[in-house]
């Protein structure tokens, strides 16, 4: 193997995820919660490995966040109660169990934040447009489990390292939505029944296609209202 190629080989596996492990029906990653239904559902009845191109995303965003955390635990104003916190959230509706890992919390000025960092390609898109759902019912889960009311998610422009930060206050419209959708992937998948592609019936969440191990199988699947509609 070539030298430029063992390198690039040893990028990509620096960060490597076990995707392949098997998953256990009526346990859930929040930061799969904006997941499309099908890939969620595919992801517990047939792992595939995720391909290089979403791999290096992964890594870039470890990177992003090994720089947060070396700047926050020698910051003089900021205090670190934890990093990389694993959690666990338990449903009482559905005996569901929520897995998480929150980045960072945080005391400044005697409020505790749960701090979330995300990577972009630009601070001001991330300042100029509403936060998505998906980051908004993770961070409410992390503030539910640690009971902190405040939330801020630290977006890190990717080419500059500029910076924006958005404050949120815990919201349970978010929690509760989060827990619905861990409603219906688990009876989908306690009943072993397909769910919608909402990659390929939301024009909003059609850029997730892009990086789904499974769109060339989803793509041959035709989505039929019988039998297919989440209620």
């Amino acid at each position: 193997m070539k030298l430029n190629k063992q390198i690039e080989k040893n990028i990509l596996d620096h960060y490597k995820r076990d995707e392949v492990k098997k998953r256990v029906i009526g346990h859930y990653n929040a930061s799969e919660l904006g997941t499309c239904y099908r890939e969620w559902f595919w992801r517990y009845t047939n792992p595939l490995e995720i391909n290089d191109e979403t791999q290096m995303i992964f890594n870039m965003g470890h990177m992003y966040h090994s720089f947060v955390d070396e700047v926050l635990e020698k910051s003089k104003n900021i205090e670190v109660i934890h990093n990389e916190k694993s959690l666990l959230l338990l449903d009482n509706k559905s005996d569901c169990v929520v897995h998480g890992r929150v980045d960072n919390v945080v005391n400044y000025n005697d409020t505790e934040y749960i701090l979330d960092t995300k990577s972009t390609k630009s601070v001001e898109w991330a300042e100029k447009f509403p936060t998505s759902e998906d980051y908004l019912m993770q961070l409410n889960i992390y503030m539910k489990f640690f009971n902190i009311k405040k939330g801020a998610l630290l977006y890190i422009e990717k080419a500059t390292l500029k910076t924006y930060l958005k404050e949120l206050n815990y919201d349970k419209k978010y929690l509760d939505m989060a827990l619905q959708r861990i409603g219906v992937i688990d009876k989908h998948l306690k009943e072993n029944k397909l769910p919608i592609a909402e990659g390929s019936l939301d024009s909003k969440k059609s850029w997730k296609c892009r990086f789904c191990v499974y769109k060339d199988d989803c793509d041959k699947i035709e989505v039929k209202e019988n039998g297919l509609k989440l209620k």
